[in-house]
């Protein structure tokens, strides 16, 4: 018997074997998700009735020792690669590392399933709270365990599953500088929605602003408010970089993009010791 068995509800909260992961599968009244002990990763929240608003690759490597592809991986201590150690986990070692699944309500209602996952990465200390409802809530914070200021980068690096990307647009960034990761310059607002026409690769700065990524391909807006995250990070890998990536298929990259809740490069944060940031946001679907 495993120890989070003990979280099981009949119908409701059960535990399953996923790959070579553990995963948990939740169905409320009002839908339904999996989350993973594995990087406490969230890989789908579907709203009754509904497409889910996450996408994750049928490529994916679903395995202990590599990243879920899709889904919301949790980035940190840093983002894309160390800067320091070359040879260090891209995007860091949350991803990678097994968590702690400490708590699991469900509300009497049937509305809503919440997880508490913990993590102790020195020398911080992770707390990953998860909500399945209504929306999508998720809300990560990091402490700083030492008794010296301490610097990191963090992402919430969501995938969302689109009908078609030339059929979405961004809106929400339109006042935010940013730098193309592609070509190494940064760009001042441009004021105007974000479509997607090649491969894209941005960091937007400085903006809490709300999200909205409509599809006009399936009559639907995700919605995204954000907290604590100065920066959002905008991806799509398009043609050439699918067919390099060995867990992600070649004819995925239409359906999908990332926005991601992050607090990165010139945002990174800033900890003095025994304090706290949390970062988080709630995802939520309208029809248009």
């Amino acid at each position: 018997m495993k120890y989070w068995d003990r979280f099981q509800v009949p119908n409701r909260i059960q535990f399953v074997k996923f790959g070579d992961l553990n995963a948990c599968e939740i169905t409320t009244d009002v839908c339904t998700g999996r989350i993973f002990l594995h990087g406490a990763h969230v890989a789908s929240y579907r709203p009754v009735n509904e497409r889910d608003l996450l996408f994750t690759s049928q490529s994916s490597a679903f395995a202990p020792d590599r990243p879920i592809r899709g889904g919301v991986p949790i980035c940190f201590p840093w983002f894309a690669a160390n800067q320091n150690d070359p040879q260090a986990p891209a995007h860091g070692t949350a991803r990678v590392s097994l968590w702690e699944l400490q708590n699991v309500q469900l509300a009497e209602e049937h509305q809503s399933v919440a997880f508490t996952f913990g993590l102790a990465l020195p020398p911080f200390r992770l707390l990953y709270e998860v909500e399945f409802g209504p929306a999508l809530k998720i809300r990560l914070t990091v402490t700083n365990t030492s008794d010296q200021t301490q610097t990191f980068e963090v992402a919430l690096h969501s995938y969302f599953s689109l009908s078609h990307v030339q059929q979405v647009e961004v809106l929400g960034l339109q006042k935010a500088r940013f730098l193309d990761q592609l070509s190494g310059t940064l760009y001042p607002p441009v004021q105007r929605a974000i479509r997607f026409t090649q491969e894209t690769d941005r960091i937007y700065y400085d903006t809490t602003d709300a999200i909205q990524i409509v599809d006009s391909g399936w009559g639907r807006c995700i919605q995204i408010e954000k907290f604590g995250s100065p920066s959002t990070v905008v991806w799509n890998p398009w043609i050439e970089k699918s067919q390099r990536m060995s867990d992600f298929g070649d004819n995925e990259w239409p359906h999908m993009c990332c926005v991601e809740t992050a607090a990165i490069r010139q945002n990174q944060i800033e900890l003095p010791p025994d304090e706290s940031h949390t970062i988080g946001a709630t995802h939520a679907v309208s029809h248009i």
